[in-house]
């Protein structure tokens, strides 16, 4: 006495690509303007006409699935010759935070300190903002593909 019908469920597949869509449209630009203010920042520098002792790199993983925002020591080395060279050294941050301490910049002078500090101040901005963006898509993508899996299995 089965008397159960399969109800037919439509998931709309293309509401989810269009989310997915919006938030790769939304990390490209969090991850341009993070490029701006490094570049922003070493201007700074020329602006200033000193040597900038930090800089920002900004790198993204070739799938696109991350962008990382990291403070590096630049340390002038003396190489023979009168060749100047430089060393790069990446500011740890620590794990489980999107913002450096004000203690990674206790090296710098007080007035480029303080810079630092206001740059830092919108950079950990767009690392939380990047950090949510990526764990929203990550999010959507198992979904879409559990969803895909439990379809096919009752088809």
């Amino acid at each position: 006495m089965d008397s159960h019908t399969p109800f037919e469920i439509d998931l709309k597949f293309e509401i989810f690509e269009s989310c997915l869509q919006q938030l790769d449209d939304q990390y490209r630009v969090y991850t341009d303007q993070a490029r701006q203010l490094a570049e922003a920042f070493t201007d700074l520098g020329a602006q200033l006409k000193v040597f900038l002792p930090i800089l920002i790199t900004v790198t993204e993983d070739k799938r696109c699935t991350s962008t990382t925002i990291r403070w590096s020591r630049v340390i002038p080395t003396g190489k023979g010759g009168g060749k100047k060279g430089f060393i790069v050294q990446p500011i740890r941050k620590g794990r489980s935070t999107h913002r450096y301490p004000v203690s990674a910049f206790a090296f710098l002078e007080p007035d480029l300190r303080a810079r630092v500090n206001r740059f830092e101040d919108d950079l950990s901005v767009l690392r939380t903002a990047l950090a949510g963006n990526r764990s929203s898509h990550r999010h959507i993508m198992n979904n879409v593909k559990k969803l895909q899996r439990m379809q096919s299995v009752a088809a």
